[in-house]
């Protein structure tokens, strides 16, 4: 056997051993919920808390009650992204308390009540506002009183936000209550209420508490973060809650009920004197019944407002914001057959809640809301080392991060076939794109461009033009309106880490299929199949580009470069190995760096047409999206260039140091290249052959404007484009059509490095000002870009 390629496939074994583990180590332990003491683990003051520095997959091992969530805590046992426990003098907190919703397992925290809530702080125009969850699972009121007593003067909250079960709190008080509805009562401090002040009732002591969970592997085999998540085992455990005995069933049950009744008032009592002591205020949020009331019945909301209201503390129930949640969002908000919110429930939620802090005047002092939605971020320039810390814990598995870890994955597995015949590592080269699309889209996702990628290998054969044109067009069209109608019919925290991917999987594929059955229409010979489908499937380049065609990929992958004969092309391979691994590391940082700092003032621009920003900010914010923009799709690009020479093939360069351009033809021709160039043959070329320069340059730019239209569509759903953003698209390629047939024109005209000079200055500011449509698009109209370019000129 040669030893080159079976020296690569070891090599493979060991990159994808140490990858895995690495990747493991990042996302962190399996983290079962319901094992007492891993999750959550008892307390002395709390009877239970969730338990400190933690990171891994927050789960339901013994049953399927919520989707695995990342989930990283505090020192605290609070579940927040990354921020010290001490309060910055310079910050709002809103310390949010409360049992398993606002607890948000099942959802991302950017996606939970407590996230979004913090979102809707404007940083720029007040003060920025942290909102802290304090939630634990099946926490009471009495656990918030106590939680807040010791912790609240670390957190210093402004505003304290306790949300209440309404049907549950008053039983939750009470350990005779819980016996009765449930045999057990957990063991922690209860209360009694004399006079109106709060007193620890006295209860059995608590039952000896279980051993810890075992940990499972012993040895060496515990040290690997990779076999613990294999198996689902934690890497240690805490001591588990205790339980109460037996209790005797209450003899008379409404007279519990009055006493639970009277520790309520007095937890609320003592809940508001406690906050006010600390410089807060007090607000109740009151979750949903689980039925409707029937028509004059006192419900356990109405009790619970009435006493609310008589004990001067703010409240509100989001009983009526739910029930319009089937007709707003198609679902009823909450994750199936629980009682915990979904992405849509919790975005409710925060809606109604925010609103309710203003209206009630309770917002903390200086904290000012967002225009739009995503707007008044700050660049965290100070602590930029702890915001990139942060920004990578909470990215760890999301859009990019999981782009990345599926190309290495495919990369191993390439490498793990280099001894197989060429044509099996074809098709093992499929095989290693398929999984990687299954992993980030499921299986649905095989079938859907498997599915599409033979129904244009099929018509592209059909001979008579009159018969193959239309059946293309309705495969391409398909191709537009799946994304978009089926991320529509998901559930938010389902689509939201979906949208990235598929929306520019999408776009790549739909090029590549229309640029094969272009080719084959000009007679170029039929690909082989397995040839085929590594084009239009290659997992380096499938998501971001850059595109190649069917054939020239296909020349790129034979030779050495993928299976080396020799010891020498062996060194060779490697060392490619590693410039593509040093250039998917640049790749991942502009990805992950630029949301950072670039375009944050983008939102707030769109939504005030200019006005949230001083005249020379918006000048700067010109210059600022241009670099975004390179950041973001030449981070793309440089992702798949990276991944595409691990596995020893060289992809064509999309970015030509566009900074260089000496008029807007050239820049175009330096940007985006494999893109732009799949224009100018698919649509540009034909249309000025028939119709002149001109208008094919025109159409070029037409449908290069629709194709990033679709895209943005598929990130943001239908639902978002305004009518009056296409005009402004329209306009994008109207500039830039005319700035490309003058600009070529004039080159060709210019003489000496004047010309040059004043040749790239005029490009660089016409293409600067183009960007302005193109960045409004869909939230802002052409009137928008209109009222922002007249401020930008001083007439406004």
């Amino acid at each position: 056997m040669r030893r080159p390629p079976v020296l690569l496939a070891l090599s493979g074994v060991v990159l994808g051993l140490v990858l895995a583990e690495g990747a493991a180590r990042l996302t962190g332990d399996w983290l079962c919920v319901d094992v007492p003491g891993v999750f959550v683990e008892a307390d002395p003051v709390l009877g239970w808390r969730q338990r400190p520095n933690l990171r891994g997959w927050a789960a339901f091992c013994r049953r399927k009650a919520v989707p695995p969530t990342l989930v990283a805590t505090d020192a605290r046992g609070f579940v927040n992204p990354g921020r010290p426990i001490e309060k910055s003098h310079d910050t709002a907190r809103i310390l949010l308390l409360g049992g398993n919703v606002p607890q948000a397992l099942g959802v991302p925290w950017s996606l939970s009540t407590a996230g979004m809530l913090e979102g809707r702080g404007d940083a720029r125009r007040g003060r920025p506002l942290e909102v802290v969850n304090g939630a634990m699972g099946s926490f009471a009121l009495d656990q918030d009183l106590l939680l807040l007593r010791s912790e609240g003067a670390r957190v210093a909250p402004d505003l304290v936000l306790a949300v209440i079960d309404p049907v549950v709190e008053t039983t939750a008080l009470s350990p005779a209550l819980i016996a009765l509805a449930s045999s057990r009562a957990p063991a922690k401090q209860y209360f009694d209420a004399v006079d109106g002040a709060l007193v620890p009732f006295e209860t059995p002591a608590p039952e000896p508490a279980a051993p810890p969970p075992a940990v499972g592997a012993q040895g060496i085999l515990a040290r690997s973060a990779l076999y613990r998540l294999w198996r689902g085992l934690p890497p240690d455990s805490g001591t588990p809650p205790g339980w109460l005995p037996v209790l005797p069933l209450p003899t008379d049950t409404a007279a519990e009920t009055a006493r639970g009744e009277r520790v309520l008032r007095a937890t609320l009592t003592a809940l508001r004197e406690e906050s006010s002591r600390l410089g807060a205020r007090l607000a109740l949020i009151l979750l949903p019944p689980p039925r409707e009331p029937r028509f004059g019945e006192e419900t356990p909301t109405h009790r619970m407002l009435t006493m609310a209201r008589e004990l001067d503390i703010p409240a509100l129930s989001l009983s009526l914001a739910f029930r319009a949640m089937p007709a707003l969002f198609g679902n009823t908000g909450y994750v199936a057959d629980t009682t915990r919110f979904n992405a849509d429930g919790h975005f409710l939620a925060s809606h109604t809640i925010w609103t309710f802090l203003e209206r009630e005047g309770l917002l903390p002092p200086g904290v000012v809301s967002i225009r739009v939605g995503g707007g008044g971020r700050v660049p965290p320039l100070a602590p930029f080392q702890d915001a990139l810390v942060a920004a990578l814990a909470m990215e760890r598995t999301g859009g990019v991060a999981r782009v990345v870890a599926a190309g290495l994955l495919g990369v191993v597995l390439v490498w793990l076939a280099a001894p197989l015949p060429p044509r099996a590592r074809d098709w093992v080269t499929v095989g290693a794109s398929l999984l990687s699309i299954a992993l980030l889209l499921g299986p649905i996702g095989i079938v859907v461009a498997l599915g599409f990628a033979a129904a244009v290998y099929g018509v592209a054969e059909i001979r008579p033009s009159w018969a193959r044109r239309p059946l293309l067009t309705l495969v391409l069209a398909a191709l537009v309106a799946t994304p978009v109608l089926w991320l529509a019919q998901l559930p938010s925290e389902r689509s939201v880490p979906l949208r990235l991917y598929l929306g520019l999987a999408s776009a790549m594929s739909l090029l590549r299929l229309a640029g094969y059955a272009a080719e084959r229409q000009r007679r170029r010979r039929r690909a082989p199949l397995a040839d085929y489908l590594v084009g239009m499937l290659f997992f380096p380049t499938f998501a971001g580009g850059p595109i190649q065609s069917v054939w020239a990929l296909a020349r790129a992958r034979r030779g050495d470069a993928v299976a080396p004969e020799s010891m020498p092309a062996l060194g060779r391979a490697l060392v490619r190995a590693g410039g593509g691994a040093l250039r998917l590391a640049w790749g991942t940082a502009k990805l992950l760096v630029a949301p950072l700092v670039l375009g944050l003032v983008t939102p707030d621009v769109i939504a005030s047409s200019g006005d949230a920003v001083s005249r020379a900010r918006l000048w700067a914010w010109l210059v600022e999206i241009t670099v975004y923009l390179w950041a973001v799709y030449g981070g793309w690009s440089d992702v798949g260039i990276g991944l595409a020479a691990m596995v020893g093939v060289r992809a064509p360069e999309n970015f030509r140091a566009p900074w260089a351009a000496v008029a807007p033809g050239d820049f175009w021709r330096r940007t985006l290249v494999t893109v732009t160039g799949r224009f100018r043959r698919l649509v540009g070329r034909p249309i000025a052959h028939r119709y002149g320069l001109p208008a094919g340059v025109l159409a070029s730019f037409a449908a290069g404007a629709l194709w990033y239209a679709w895209t943005v569509l598929a990130l943001y759903g239908a639902f978002g484009s305004r009518p009056g953003a296409w005009a402004g698209l329209a306009a994008w390629a109207l500039v830039h059509a005319a700035g490309v047939v003058a600009g070529d024109r004039m080159r060709r005209d210019a003489r000496g490095p004047a010309a040059r000079m004043l040749g790239w200055m005029a490009t660089h500011v016409l293409v600067a000002l183009a960007w302005v449509p193109f960045a409004a698009f869909p939230f802002g109209t052409v009137g928008t870009s209109v009222r922002i370019y007249a401020r930008l000129f001083g007439l406004r």
